[in-house]
């Protein structure tokens, strides 16, 4: 069974500033690859990744622009 994953990454004051649905993955590992940071400035996100039964979220920091 497969489902859509959803990539939602969010700037330090909760305002979305990236979002990408990838074709169908199965459940298990699986690699993306998420494009265009270099249009992100420098500071702290939180990136979401989700499907319909689970979500994960995890804090970065970018430090170059």
């Amino acid at each position: 069974d497969s489902q859509n994953v959803y990539i939602e990454i969010y700037d330090i004051v909760g305002k979305m500033v990236y979002s990408q649905e990838t074709q169908p993955l199965k459940f298990g590992l699986n690699y993306f690859e998420v494009s265009n940071l270099s249009k992100l400035k420098k500071g702290v996100y939180m990136v979401s990744i989700y499907t319909n039964e689970r979500m994960a979220s995890q804090k970065i920091v970018k430090f170059k622009d």
